[in-house]
């Protein structure tokens, strides 16, 4: 589910973010964005409310697939904005941070539950940061906000990917709840990579 939602980001992402005229009209509408982003998350919040009511995975990974596409149309104006070097080489990156961490958190034996509820409340501290940044415009700020974000997109990674071992020993993997699973690494790996840009 996660690969597919990646790929359907991307499929999307690419073209348009290549495309001047979509970026241009993204880039020029206010009330476009703001239609993304309540479209993301009223598909965010359809996901969820699905998965928790529904043990059948076909409803919630539909949802999952169109966030996945609003996703890449929302993204479309960061792949302009950077080179397709640069967009390839974070990607890579970020692929490779996110494999290695997702590794340790499935192997560990360390129990990481009470780490997720500090990475949460670091979480919701990151946005708070980054709400006040955008009104100060601090460049040594968004530096501080993009490490800080880098490091707890990895712990978020671990924590999820034990979450998911965990899940996957006392659920059907076809169930929704692997879909959960898989819209959580897919964020994981998506802010990640935003950090990193």
């Amino acid at each position: 589910w996660m690969s597919a939602g990646l790929a359907v980001t991307a499929i999307l992402a690419w073209p348009l973010g290549h495309s001047p005229h979509v970026v241009a009209r993204l880039n020029s509408s206010p009330w476009l964005t703001i239609g993304l982003v309540v479209a993301i998350f009223a598909m965010l919040f359809a996901i969820l409310t699905v998965a928790r009511r529904s043990e059948s995975a076909t409803l919630a990974g539909s949802l999952f697939l169109v966030f996945c596409g609003l996703q890449g149309v929302f993204l479309a104006p960061v792949v302009a904005y950077y080179s397709d070097a640069s967009l390839v080489a974070c990607f890579a990156t970020a692929s490779g941070m996110f494999g290695a961490v997702g590794a340790f958190g499935y192997v560990t034996q360390r129990d990481l539950s009470r780490l997720g509820s500090i990475l949460l409340m670091a979480l919701w501290g990151l946005i708070l940061a980054m709400v006040i940044n955008l009104f100060i415009a601090s460049s040594t700020a968004s530096l501080a906000i993009s490490v800080i974000g880098v490091f707890l997109f990895c712990g978020l990674t671990a924590y999820d990917m034990q979450n998911i071992r965990r899940m996957a020993e006392t659920q059907d993997a076809r169930s929704s709840s692997a879909v959960l699973g898989a819209l959580n690494l897919y964020l994981d790996l998506l802010n990640l990579m935003l950090f990193l840009l």
